[in-house]
């Protein structure tokens, strides 16, 4: 293989990561301004069930619901050891960045319930205030 055919096939690898990463971010913001919306429409109502919580588990993407076709989209989620998963949001994007998926991690932050229209089975999604690497 020569070395311009390498260096081609890099640059395209770089690109389509680069986009992949931008669409994640974009998408996550979206739906933190999208919640950010419905918290600001329910203010006058009681709390539904959301509370502070830590856990403990693998750093990665989210498994789709079912069988169908799946994308190369990425949901940024946590899988505890029981195979328990929870979506994860962060107002600020960059705290997860250096984080590697397949990575232990320590997630602390708000759990609300899951919506029923997820494309993700979950448990949740946790508004991630911070993450550590185990």
């Amino acid at each position: 293989m020569s070395k311009k055919l390498l260096m081609i096939i890099v640059a395209f690898v770089l690109v389509i990561g680069a986009a992949i990463t931008f669409y994640t971010v974009n998408r996550s913001n979206d739906r933190s301004d999208a919640s950010q919306s419905q918290n600001s429409n329910d203010q006058d109502k009681t709390d539904s069930g959301n509370e502070t919580v830590a856990k403990t588990g693998t750093f990665g993407c989210l498994q789709p619901k079912g069988d169908g076709p799946h994308t190369m989209e990425c949901a940024f989620g946590l899988t505890e050891d029981d195979g328990t998963a929870y979506g994860l949001h962060a107002s600020d994007p960059t705290v997860f960045s250096g984080i590697g998926t397949n990575q232990k991690v320590e997630v602390t932050g708000t759990l609300s319930n899951p919506e029923t229209t997820a494309k993700f089975d979950t448990a949740g999604t946790i508004q991630v205030t911070s993450l550590r690497k185990l």
